[in-house]
């Protein structure tokens, strides 16, 4: 039994490092992908606001002028704009799914992170315990050592003491057998 609760220890420490080394992983990561893509969004948008800058000159030309020219300056413009506006709305569409996964990986990372200190708190508090059982323990030991110092010093002193009695009436009796 003591190994079975050795083994789910010691998976359970493998356990709850590799969830606390994958979380920040994970919220390191996709916080990074989700600051490229923002950027990418950006790019993007300043390209739209562009393209749709030339479109308008485009079609401002084409009202002026009326030429075959224009009119196709006018279609290619339009098409960049569309090519442009897809791509970032696609950019966008990405962006949200990314912090949807950010918000669950900064999520399970504090999970990570509250969990990891209620573990070290734990941790401490059964250290203090175990601490302060050793410490009662050798205080216990110490007095059973003292109190068995003094048993033994009691002992012989009173062995001590009943040969001094007996050697004290042995030499009485004799002193009485001789004046009888």
């Amino acid at each position: 039994m003591p190994e079975q609760v050795s083994k789910a220890q010691k998976a359970f420490q493998t356990a709850k490092e590799d969830f606390i080394k994958l979380a920040e992983k994970t919220e390191k990561a996709v916080t990074h992908e989700a600051g490229v893509l923002r950027r990418k969004v950006k790019r993007a948008t300043v390209r739209l606001e562009k393209s749709r800058d030339k479109l308008i000159s485009a079609e401002k030309r084409f009202e002026k002028t009326g030429t075959a020219a224009a009119k196709k300056q006018v279609e290619k413009m339009s098409g960049l704009y569309d090519e442009a506006k897809a791509e970032a709305n696609e950019l966008r569409d990405t962006l949200r799914s990314v912090r949807v996964r950010l918000q669950q990986s900064r999520e399970y990372a504090a999970t990570a992170a509250f969990f990891r200190r209620g573990i070290a708190r734990l941790e401490k508090e059964w250290d203090k315990r175990f601490e302060k059982k050793a410490k009662k323990a050798a205080k216990n030991a110490t007095r059973k050592k003292a109190v068995k110092k003094k048993a033994v010093k009691k002992k012989a002193v009173k062995k001590k003491a009943v040969k001094k009695k007996a050697v004290k009436r042995t030499g009485k009796k004799k002193a009485v057998k001789k004046s009888s």
